[in-house]
């Protein structure tokens, strides 16, 4: 019996060892983070900052869109937006109480849908009382300055967005040169987003191109070398042709964090037509409802994409109706490595690192997802009335440097095109008066 009990002991007295080993080792693993919050400054709970329900992109028949100017202000203000960007191909809005120039050529082929009809914008009384919120209990509707999509005719429709700067007008742009309207834009003062890539990538039809590193470099590199290029449509309209961009999007995020660049997550429902407005919208946090802090919240990341339709999260057939999921609160515990998000409208929230799906709730401790979480990590919101998409959080072990991939330039179609263009213009066309009459009538130039 002595013998039996000293055995037991000594087993027992082991497996304390053995434990208190196994948790000495988890304690030497556990690992300290940088996080970096995009949202740090906003106050949650004072009464400072709004969350302002924003479009960023729409169209009205001055290009390819089926509906006066003065109606689309008027259906966004229904539905309760406190920002609207008017995003004409190849035309720089004017203002919502101006005609802008328009590009005949592209309205002429676009005929089914515009009729080549006279812009009509709002009056100059009614455009007060929409700035200023009549009817609306004084919250007034801000006029984004200078809208405009870019490479307003190409065969790959791709197109960026321009902002903020009198560029653009009339020029129909190379395929798939988004280089240049990005960096010509941005030296005039405006900021960009990439719109739709997965209708240049063509992953709407096969997923594998938002893996293709020739995509990914060519983005990754227009972030890196384009400061005033802030993001890129990861949802827009009914989430067909970007429906593999959020894939596109983790892999250009894992390439340009460790050169400290953070590229935003867009969200906008390209509307053309009546009904298609609310699609896909953003949710900007600002403390007043102007151009500069618009600009400043599309610079730093604070803000939220929001989509009725997300076919990879949601599902092919849904469709969100009603409110939509909205967080009202982010913390982050920089001596626990966690962050949680307060929400409502929601039903579930889930995070993804490096365009994996790794965990699910209200909080995430990142040293659970030590292996998962190599530089950033992003969470989605769903719910009844759609997706919210929260902006990266970057994570940085401390004491560490992260990698910085070698990014190649990527030569393709568009770099020798471009060349052509710019050549073939300045040696035959810059001083030809047949061209010079082409440039004016047809697109509108003068």
């Amino acid at each position: 019996m002595k013998w039996f009990i000293k055995t037991l002991a000594g087993i027992l007295v082991l497996a304390m060892l053995l434990g208190f080993t196994a948790l000495a080792g988890q304690t030497e693993t556990v690992k300290e983070y940088a996080i970096t919050n995009p949202y740090a400054d906003v106050d949650w709970d004072g009464d400072s900052w709004k969350a302002y329900k924003t479009q960023l992109h729409c169209h009205t028949l001055a290009s390819d869109g089926d509906v006066q100017l003065n109606d689309v202000v008027e259906e966004h203000y229904k539905l309760d937006y406190d920002i609207l960007a008017i995003t004409d191909h190849a035309t720089v809005s004017k203002g919502w109480n101006a005609a802008p120039q328009t590009v005949p050529l592209f309205r002429l082929v676009k005929y089914e849908r515009t009729g080549m009809k006279p812009i009509i914008p709002l009056t100059n009384e009614r455009y007060q009382e929409i700035l200023t919120g009549v009817g609306r209990d004084g919250r007034g509707m801000l006029d984004v300055e200078k809208g405009i999509e870019l490479n307003g005719a190409v065969p790959s429709n791709s197109h960026l967005n321009g902002y903020f700067a009198d560029y653009g007008q009339g020029l129909m742009g190379v395929d798939g040169d988004y280089e240049t309207p990005a960096r010509e834009n941005g030296k005039l003062g405006g900021i960009t987003l990439l719109d739709h890539l997965g209708t240049y990538t063509n992953a709407e039809k096969d997923p594998s191109q938002s893996d293709n590193p020739k995509h990914i470099n060519k983005f990754a590199n227009i972030f890196l070398n384009t400061p005033s290029c802030v993001g890129m449509d990861v949802n827009s309209g009914t989430n067909s042709d970007t429906r593999n961009d959020r894939v596109l999007y983790d892999n250009i995020l894992q390439k340009t964090i460790p050169y400290g660049v953070v590229p935003w997550a867009f969200t906008f429902s390209d509307a053309h037509q009546m009904g298609q407005w609310d699609r896909a919208f953003t949710l900007h946090m600002m403390t007043e409802l102007t151009n500069a802090d618009l600009r400043r919240s599309m610079e730093q990341g604070t803000f939220f994409g929001i989509a009725r339709y997300a076919k990879p999260e949601l599902g092919e057939t849904f469709v969100g109706e009603g409110p939509v999921p909205m967080v009202t609160k982010i913390e982050v515990d920089h001596e626990e490595n966690t962050i949680t998000i307060t929400g409502e409208n929601y039903d579930n929230i889930v995070w993804v690192a490096n365009g994996v799906e790794i965990a699910e709730g209200v909080t995430i401790d990142i040293n659970d997802y030590q292996d998962e979480i190599t530089c950033y990590v992003r969470a989605y919101l769903t719910g009844g009335g759609g997706i919210c998409y929260v902006q990266p959080f970057t994570v940085i072990e401390k004491g560490t440097e992260l990698k910085k991939e070698d990014i190649p330039k990527t030569y393709d179609l568009s770099t020798f095109l471009r060349q052509l263009v710019t050549v073939v213009d300045f040696i035959f066309f810059k001083y030809n008066p047949l061209i010079w009459l082409f440039k004016t009538v047809a697109l509108g130039l003068r």
